[in-house]
């Protein structure tokens, strides 16, 4: 069987904008909702596997196949203007292509956005990177993205970065740090 725990605030408070999350305090701060399956593990680890700094959000397995998920919820209301940007970095971490669109949860590894919370749609697969031994940063138009897709940047707008494999860090995982979400630059004439 499939046991889910979660960690959850039901009145827990969203993340300002702009925000950017380097997990250097070692503690899930509020704005964020934990949930793994089987041996799976969210984790933000120490020593020095963050792309800078000591610590990042490494997700991986005891033993056994395992999805892990990390949704940050942030108040986007209003924003017409929002750049995502992350680091990710792959510790041989066999590849799950993330579908388009999906309902609750998939197991995939990649980063999804959703208006409200039962509904997602990729932003990054990360199968598609391939294996990635350092970190690469990752952007994306989070505006953009979301007009395309019809979404509304809602007072509760979640991204979740997730990752399912069968595998214990640093032989497997995947690490995330980095996380920030900012107005686009202003445009420069020329």
């Amino acid at each position: 069987t499939n046991a889910w725990l979660t960690i959850q605030d039901d009145e827990a408070p969203r993340a300002p904008f702009p925000f950017y999350e380097g997990f250097e305090s070692g503690v899930w701060s509020n704005y964020w909702t934990v949930r793994t399956n089987g041996p799976g593990r969210s984790r933000l680890l120490n020593p020095t596997n963050g792309f800078e700094g000591s610590r990042s959000l490494t997700m991986d397995s005891t033993n056994g196949a395992a999805l892990n998920e990390a949704t940050l919820t942030v108040n986007l209301s209003g924003q017409t203007s929002v750049i995502f940007r992350c680091w990710t970095r792959d510790y041989a971490d066999a590849a799950h292509a993330m579908p388009e669109t999906f309902v609750d949860s998939t197991n995939a590894d990649g980063i999804a956005v959703s208006a409200d919370g039962m509904t997602w749609h990729r932003l990054v697969d990360l199968a598609a990177l391939g294996n990635r031994t350092v970190y690469t940063n990752l952007v994306v138009d989070l505006a953009a993205f979301a007009a395309g897709k019809g979404l509304p940047l809602t007072a509760t707008f979640r991204i979740r970065f997730q990752q399912y494999d069968a595998g214990a860090y640093p032989a497997r995982g995947r690490s995330f740090d980095h996380v920030s979400l900012t107005h686009a630059p202003p445009a420069t004439s020329t």
